[in-house]
């Protein structure tokens, strides 16, 4: 009853950051997305407690998470996909490096954090994938397609600077020889994206595209599950929504009695 109690002031709230040190007070409620967190993160300590015999049932197993509501997931078309290549001048370092960004994100799936994370012995080019830190500091192998191989070989070997400090063995650096922050990679990609013409351009919607494409090309959502390092399966199944409505716009420019003028399927219809 108070777990339910607290749901219920956290929706009725009317604003933000009261009383916080930093950030000063907003107008608005707290979204359902902040919401289903807090529900999501009292579920987990009580399943804990009950795991380590502090009680002998869950006693949150019957509350209910807010429903999140339905929102569209967008991709990038073959067309700004182009445009964001060719944007790029990749015979520099600063092309170069946005170049690697672009590739890699698009072409693996991973987050821009794992990106950013990503070190040289991790980076295991001979096998053709990568070892990447994901959320929860867990690992996974990430497949490492020729494309992608080849402008992260050429990055490595050519373009990327000398690190400052020989501890820094992340694979992007800036300029100065030091891990590139979050903040300069959202605006390596906020430019591209002015630059290409993409103004929506950010960095899951490489993820985003890279996911919804891998399985309209026919891959399964188990082994993208895999890939993206989704901890449950019906986090992915949000793409194969999507991906199974390209699929039938798909069928219909290509299927052969759609495409053939004059054709008539069917007699008149009988009138009443």
């Amino acid at each position: 009853q108070n777990a339910r109690s607290f749901v219920a002031h956290l929706q009725a709230k009317d604003s933000r950051y009261q009383n916080h040190p930093i950030a000063p007070t907003q107008e608005g409620g707290l979204s359902q997305h902040t919401i289903h967190g807090y529900v999501r993160a009292l579920k987990a300590f009580s399943r804990s407690l009950t795991t380590e015999g502090f009680f002998n049932r869950d006693p949150l197993e019957r509350l209910n998470r807010p429903k999140l509501p339905q929102t569209v997931i967008e991709t990038l078309t073959d067309e700004e996909i182009k445009r964001l290549l060719a944007s790029i001048n990749p015979n520099c370092m600063l092309g170069a490096r946005a170049l690697v960004i672009v590739v890699m994100l698009l072409d693996t799936g991973i987050r821009a954090s794992e990106l950013l994370s990503l070190t040289l012995g991790n980076t295991d080019l001979s096998g053709d994938r990568l070892k990447v830190m994901g959320k929860g500091s867990k690992e996974r192998i990430v497949p490492l397609s020729p494309a992608a191989k080849k402008v992260l070989m050429r990055w490595l070997s050519t373009f990327r600077p000398e690190a400052q400090d020989p501890h820094f063995e992340e694979v992007l650096l800036s300029a100065e020889g030091t891990p590139l922050s979050y903040t300069a990679l959202a605006h390596i990609i906020k430019r591209l994206g002015e630059k290409a013409g993409v103004d929506r351009l950010h960095a899951h919607l490489f993820r985003h595209t890279f996911a919804v494409r891998y399985l309209v090309a026919g891959g399964d959502a188990f082994t993208l599950r895999s890939i993206l390092g989704h901890n449950d399966i019906s986090t992915t199944q949000v793409y194969m929504h999507l991906a199974d409505a390209q699929v039938a716009v798909r069928y219909n420019a290509f299927s052969p009695l759609s495409n053939i003028e004059g054709i008539k399927i069917g007699g008149r219809r009988k009138r009443p």
